[in-house]
């Protein structure tokens, strides 16, 4: 029992080291995103953590196994005087990116790959990254599903 409350102890304090040494979250975590088909679209949303900006000019998308993408619907950006790339545009906090569908695909098998590069304010600047982000179509309505909202006698 000693051994075990030792080792759960030392493991907590590596732990707590290597939150202190690397303080940046990975980039799954500072730029999380997310997508969803919305009719002839997908929605793609990034929630961006505090302190955290994406670069708008790095944008890259694309549809596996297949499917063709139209040109990307981008919100406004925020100007920064970026002190590793100069002027620039950026997104901070939530930030919706649409996507428009040039042809039909099948939700259920297809993966948005999405390569995107940010940084943190506190000086870290990450390289690009791919994330691959499976799609949620949009809910059917099924005659299981109409017969459980039928009102009961």
């Amino acid at each position: 029992m000693k051994s075990i409350l030792l080792c759960a102890t030392w493991l907590g304090l590596l732990g707590a080291v290597n939150a202190w040494a690397n303080p940046f979250l990975p980039p799954e975590q500072a730029f999380a995103a997310s997508v969803k088909q919305q009719g002839q679209k997908l929605v793609l949303e990034y929630k961006i953590a505090p302190g955290y900006y994406l670069y708008q000019h790095r944008f890259e998308f694309r549809l596996e196994p297949k499917g063709q993408l139209g040109q990307a619907q981008l919100p406004p950006a925020q100007d920064k005087n970026d002190k590793y790339m100069g002027k620039v545009q950026i997104y901070q906090g939530t930030t919706r990116i649409e996507l428009p569908l040039q042809t039909p695909i099948d939700a259920r098998n297809t993966v948005l790959v999405a390569r995107s590069q940010g940084c943190a304010e506190a000086g870290l600047c990450y390289p690009p990254f791919t994330q691959r982000l499976p799609l949620v179509a949009p809910a059917r309505k099924t005659l299981d599903n109409l017969l459980e909202q039928r009102p009961q006698p």
